[in-house]
Parts: structure tokens; C-alpha cells; sequence
């Protein structure tokens, strides 16, 4: 019995032994150019001649959106300052592993400086074939990047994978190998004050993302944290300052899986899937101008799906774009109580994350204690025993 290739990486992901290995590669652009003069039909991509099990891939990418510009060049090379103000000398004519001159990070200041572009946006996706540089990618809007992987036939029998950088990878790609490793010793709260943007940017592309129509297969998660010999850090290090947060986006994405493979049809109403990663209940409350919640029910608790913060947002609220589409998850992917338990508001809410009249209330951002939070105009999100609602509860803060 023949089975895909999409079949193929979920059954080696589920332990599985499928019919052959399966089969990834990211051959460089001259490799490619080369196998084209051997025989390699001409318009027809070599990953889809080797027939590969993962084709198309879909990036967020988690830069500061800077200008990309060229800065110096010679007759061989350029120096080009990229989208996160790194600054790096690249061959002009062939494809190599660049010169790294400059990192956008090397002071808490200069993270200060930048950490507000890192916002989730529907302008921020690129789809392509797993492998390729970003430039042969459609980058851009998210109506143009739908509309090319719409266009990818091979997406309906290859494994199709979403691509984010783990915790290290994201900001090692902003200071440079030596200078996180620096800071895991010696200034860990910037590399957690790091690490919690990527997850918030994370958690809120994903929102846009699976809101218009994505169904990918699996998450790639990528990151250089190893050499031949082992680890770049401490095994202590890795588990107290990456894995928390490494744990959060893939939490998410797994939900977020069941969401997307689940039915209503049950005689146990849906649980919401969001309130597995946010609070049961947030208010806009113009007479709280810090944060206040307890250290027991604070996101990194690992309680966020069972408990109502009724007088500020926490610290991993997400970005101002949130997605208005209908999503639940089936009662039996968690044995958490619903939101409804010990949501105050909670009494016959719609399974809808929030109406689209309201969307636009999400926009805004407050500093307290050093810190930037996301919140509502306004606005005020519940969850019910079938899923979370957001409606107008007042003033404009």
C-alpha cells in the first residue's frame, strides 16, 4: 500500500515505520543551477524532481523590519545592513556563509531600542520551498503569500511545515554566538526579556496565520545550540533560561493542531483552545495603571487556562493584531477545567475569539515598570464554557 508523503514525516513524528526513510534536502542555488546542465528539467524545481517528503515551507520572520540596504562594496563583495540591523559582508557573485561584522544587539540599550518593531503583523509571511533562500520566496502580504501557496499543488501530498527559530537561534541571529553565550552568564534577564518577545510574536502570528486558512502539517523549529561535541551551554542553563520558553511555543502549536483537526459535533461542549495560552479573563481597567497578579498566576505557571486576571493584563499579553476566526478544541485533548470555572463572565459565550467590529479595539500600547503591554481600547475578553468572546466594556484607557 502506496502512502504520501505528508503520511510518510506524520507517521516517522508519531514513531511510526513508514515504507522508506523520509527524504529533506536544501541544495545551494549553484548545486541546483548545476543538476539543471545534468539533466534536471528545466522549470521544474529539484526538489519536486527528487521528489521530496518537504517541500513547501512557510517563515514568519521575527526581525526588527529594518531597511535593508547595501553600505559598502567591492568588486567581489558587498556589505549589506539586514533586516535587524545586522551588518555583514557577503560574496556578490556565489553563495557562501557570510562575514558577520556587526550585531544589531550588543547592549540591553540597543534591545531597548529595537524590542518594539518585533510585532506580529499580517505583512510578516513567506511561502516557498523548504531549502531556498528567503529572496526566492513570495514574501508580503498575507492575501499574496495565500495566494501563492493556494498555487502549490504539491502542498496536498507533501509535509508542509511552518518555520520559526527557537529561543537561541532567534537571538543568536541579533548578537552573535559569543556574545548570548556572554549573556546567559551574565545577563540573563535580557535574554529573557528576549526570549518572552519571540514567544508573545510567536503565539500572535500563529493566531493570524491558522485564522486565514493555513492548515500546515508540523512546526520546525530550528536552532544551533550544539556542536559535534555537545551543547554550547550548560545542560542547567539550557533548562532555566531556553526550554521554558521553547516549551510555551510548542504548547501552543500543539494546541492550536488540535484545534484545527477537531469538530464541534460532541456532546461535550468544545473547550477554547486561546485560553490555553491566555487568562480566562482580562479587563481594560482605566483605574489600574501597573500590572497586578500573583506570582501563582502568572503565565509562566503554567496556569493561564484556568484562572482570571480581572485587574491588569500579564506580561506575555499578546501583540496588538489578534485574529477573529471561529476555533475550539475537542474535550479530549486536556484535562484542564474550563475557563468558565473561574472566569467571573463566563456564562454563555460564543466560541468566537472576538467579532470582526471589535478587532480594530486591539491597537494600543502602555508602559509600566519598564515594561510594554499590549491591550484593549476598551475591550474585554471572556471565556465561556464554548470558547472566548471580546466586547466593549468602556472608556478608551
Amino acid at each position: 500500500m502506496s502512502i504520501t508523503s505528508k503520511e510518510r514525516i506524520r507517521m516517522l513524528l508519531e514513531g511510526k515505520v513508514p515504507d522508506r526513510v523520509g527524504k529533506a534536502d536544501a541544495p545551494w542555488p549553484e548545486t541546483r543551477a548545476r543538476w539543471y546542465g545534468e539533466g534536471v528539467p528545466a522549470g521544474v524545481h529539484v526538489n519536486d524532481f527528487l521528489r521530496m517528503d518537504m517541500r513547501v515551507n512557510i517563515k514568519m520572520p521575527p526581525t526588527f523590519q529594518l531597511e535593508e540596504k547595501v553600505v559598502d562594496q567591492t568588486g567581489d563583495f558587498q556589505v549589506i545592513s539586514d533586516a535587524d540591523g545586522n551588518v555583514s559582508k557577503y560574496w556578490k557573485n556565489k553563495s557562501g556563509v557570510p562575514m558577520h561584522l556587526k550585531y544589531a544587539i550588543q547592549t540591553r540599550a540597543d534591545w531597548e531600542r529595537l524590542k518594539d518593531r518585533l510585532v506580529a503583523d499580517d505583512r510578516r509571511f513567506a511561502v516557498g520551498y523548504y531549502g531556498n533562500y528567503f529572496f526566492e520566496y513570495t514574501a508580503g502580504p498575507l492575501e499574496k503569500v495565500k495566494a501563492a501557496y493556494d498555487a502549490l499543488k504539491v502542498k496536498d501530498d507533501t509535509f508542509v511545515s511552518v518555520e520559526i527559530p527557537d529561543p537561541y537561534e532567534y537571538a543568536m541571529a541579533k548578537m552573535g554566538d559569543e556574545n548570548i553565550l556572554m549573556a546567559m552568564a551574565m545577563e540573563p534577564d535580557l535574554l529573557k526579556d528576549m526570549f518572552e518577545a519571540l514567544v508573545r510574536y510567536s503565539i500572535d502570528q500563529g493566531e493570524i496565520l491558522f485564522s486565514r486558512g493555513f492548515r500546515p502539517d508540523g512546526v520546525f523549529v530550528g536552532g544551533d545550540i550544539a556542536y559535534k561535541n555537545g551543547l554550547l551551554m550548560s545542560p542547567k542553563m539550557y533548562r532555566e533560561l531556553i526550554f521554558p520558553y521553547l516549551k510555551r511555543m510548542i504548547d501552543y502549536f500543539k494546541a492550536s493542531a488540535a484545534c484545527a483537526s477537531s469538530t464541534t459535533a460532541t456532546a461535550t461542549p468544545p473547550r477554547p483552545c486561546p485560553c490555553s495560552t491566555r487568562p480566562a479573563s482580562i479587563v481594560s481597567s482605566p483605574s489600574r495603571s501597573t500590572p497586578a497578579w500573583t506570582s501563582a498566576n502568572s503565565p509562566e505557571s503554567g496556569a493561564a487556562d484556568s484562572v482570571s486576571w480581572a485587574t491588569s493584563p500579564p506580561r506575555s499579553w499578546p501583540a496588538p493584531r489578534i485574529n477573529c476566526a471561529t476555533r475550539s478544541c475537542p474535550a479530549s485533548t486536556s484535562a484542564r477545567k474550563t475557563a468558565s470555572a473561574t472566569s467571573s463572565t463566563a456564562t454563555t459565550a460564543s466560541p468566537t475569539l472576538c467579532p470582526s467590529k471589535t478587532c480594530a479595539s486591539w491597537s494600543n500600547s502602555w508602559t509600566s515598570t519598564g515594561n510594554t503591554e499590549r491591550v484593549a481600547r476598551g475591550a474585554r475578553l471572556s471565556c465561556g464554557s464554548r470558547g472566548p468572546t471580546l466586547s466593549p466594556v468602556g472608556a478608551k484607557r
